[in-house]
């Protein structure tokens, strides 16, 4: 991670890790949480497993490994209760249209599983009351999510034409 400098411009060299990491898998496939900890999203690695990889601020060495119910892992978001959300997108070549992991603030394995209006997630982000938002490239829409049920309130259809990123401004 880099931080901007004294001079205008100029950027500085603050936070390198390379322990734990495969490559991330895609743009969306980094996230900060709450307390400034770091999520990365890898590709399967020569063990076949995508993971997701937990880095306390400033450490350098993963605080926690995720391998649990992750396939092509190509997004990530974190709420502000530190609720972790990964966007599975297999593609066809598995025949299914994606789903989205769910994981708590602590442990490795999924609290839950979002399906419904998913198809082919390719970003997530989370709002300030913690309603879940899914960028899906396939249906050309965003998906969103209350905030803990894992409900679907609504899908913002007119306007979004493959969408590939998303941003909350409020």
């Amino acid at each position: 991670m880099y931080e901007q400098g004294k001079k205008p411009g100029a950027v500085r060299l603050v936070w390198r890790i390379r322990d734990g990491l495969r490559g991330p898998s895609a743009p969306n496939a980094i996230a900060f949480g709450p307390s400034g900890e770091l999520f990365v999203s890898s590709y399967p690695g020569a063990d076949g497993h995508s993971s997701v990889v937990e880095y306390a601020r400033d450490a350098g060495t993963p605080e926690r490994k995720i391998t649990a119910d992750l396939d092509l892992p190509l997004a990530i978001a974190v709420d502000s209760t530190g609720t972790l959300y990964v966007a599975n997108d297999p593609g066809s070549w598995r025949r299914t249209d994606g789903w989205i992991s769910v994981y708590g603030p602590t442990g490795d394995k999924p609290i839950g599983r979002i399906k419904p209006g998913i198809n082919g997630p390719l970003a997530l982000t989370t709002d300030s009351a913690d309603n879940l938002y899914v960028a899906n490239a396939y249906d050309s829409d965003v998906s969103v999510y209350a905030a803990k049920s894992m409900e679907l309130l609504r899908r913002i259809r007119k306007g979004a034409s493959d969408p590939s990123g998303l941003i909350i401004g409020e």
